[in-house]
């Protein structure tokens, strides 16, 4: 995952919602990231809020993970940023970025979603808060599947894959996915498997484990899916050569009126149940962090600006504008119902986060290394480069090499 800043209310709608803007002097604005500005729904949304959220006391910049530390040890200090969980260690390793345990004390973990609330935890302390939220699901061409007399989306992976088969007659590959780690977690987790916190020699190549590298690389061996990436998955599905990709609640905005101009109907399912007899999810997404070295009144403008962004009325309108899920539940009643109608990508994202099942990635140091090596073992095992149990054991050996 990539650095990316994400959007709050428009002009009209901050004046209108009665959260009120935080007074910030001119003297001393605060320096953002927005890798995207412009060229993405969550880019375009922000530039709004940059216009609108008193812009003298906000200094917009353009930097992804490698040049945000490179400006931040340069003197160029940034005073907010959203930073993925996967990357977090290099920044809070060099104490770039600080602790928010004395701003969130006052804060009720059942405001957020708690998975969302667990997401911002680094070895016991919180450095991330809020910000953007998304789930794993698949996203497939309705059209396909009901030429293949598909009536209604599989529920289980075993239904999955027999559907995979109906549909194979009517597109060039059934099933495209990237080796993303939190889709590959969440069928792992889906089907017994538990995401470890601490060195364990058998984390994943266990029964979980062997069972979700065993079906993924049946499918591909029977010609049901393909390995690619996001950009080629996002096309093929929004040109028809594929019947479902493996996705995340953005990319259904993302592509569908490609889609429709191509007279395809998308829809959306969640994550199959497996054999623990329940669906699963990880979720993903960037979370607000504050950087170090900054004024104690920078500081307190800072986390201000976080908690009006993290409020309901802030996040419905991001919600409807770019297709992530709230980061709290009380923003789903500010939603509108033509959006939630609209977007199916949605109501299986609220479902996810409402869910017992969901969880974050594991807030250990060390957790981005792992899932490079769980993205490398899972194409490997798939393309049949490795056997499953030599790919699981790789994962293994990260797992004993980079947590505690």
């Amino acid at each position: 995952m990539r650095l990316r800043w994400i959007a709050a209310f428009g002009a009209v709608m901050i004046v209108a919602s009665g959260c009120g803007v935080f007074t910030t002097s001119a003297n001393e604005p605060f320096r953002v990231s927005e890798p995207h500005l412009g060229s993405s729904p969550a880019g375009t949304a922000f530039g709004v809020l940059a216009g609108n959220y008193q812009p003298e006391s906000i200094d917009l910049r353009h930097f992804d993970e490698q040049r945000l530390l490179k400006k931040y040890w340069g003197g160029k200090l940034l005073a907010v940023a959203e930073i993925p969980g996967n990357v977090i260690t290099t920044f809070v390793n060099p104490g770039v970025i600080l602790s928010m345990a004395p701003y969130v004390k006052n804060l009720h973990r059942s405001y957020f979603y708690p998975a969302v609330w667990s997401a911002g935890m680094e070895n016991g302390t919180r450095y991330r808060l809020g910000g953007n939220v998304k789930v794993s699901l698949i996203i497939y061409n309705q059209g396909v599947f009901a030429k293949a007399g598909i009536t209604k989306p599989p529920k289980t992976w075993s239904e999955f894959s027999r559907d995979l088969k109906q549909v194979k007659n009517y597109v060039k590959v059934p099933f495209e996915m990237a080796p993303d780690p939190d889709f590959i977690e969440s069928a792992f987790l889906s089907n017994g498997g538990v995401l470890p916190h601490h060195k364990d020699k058998n984390a994943f190549d266990n029964s979980a484990g062997r069972t979700t590298f065993d079906y993924f690389r049946t499918l591909a061996a029977q010609g049901l899916m393909k390995l690619s990436t996001d950009p080629q998955i996002e096309n093929d599905v929004a040109m028809g050569t594929t019947a479902a990709i493996a996705a995340t609640s953005p990319i259904y905005d993302r592509i569908v009126q490609e889609a429709r101009q191509n007279h395809i109907h998308l829809g959306v399912f969640s994550i199959p149940a497996g054999t623990a007899n329940h669906t699963a999810n990880v979720v993903g997404g960037e979370e607000f962090a504050m950087f170090a070295h900054h004024t104690k009144a920078t500081t307190l403008q800072e986390w201000k600006f976080i908690q009006w962004f993290d409020a309901p009325k802030q996040q419905a309108y991001y919600v409807s504008h770019t297709g992530y899920g709230p980061v709290t539940p009380q923003a789903v009643k500010y939603i509108p119902l033509k959006t939630i109608q609209a977007n199916p990508s949605l109501p299986v994202t609220l479902n996810a986060l409402t869910s017992p099942d969901t969880v974050s990635n594991p807030g250990v140091s060390g957790w981005g290394k792992v899932q490079g090596a769980l993205e490398g073992a899972f194409t490997n095992a798939v393309s049949h480069k490795l056997s499953v149990r030599q790919a699981l054991n790789s994962v293994d050996s990260a797992v004993g090499s980079n947590l505690s």
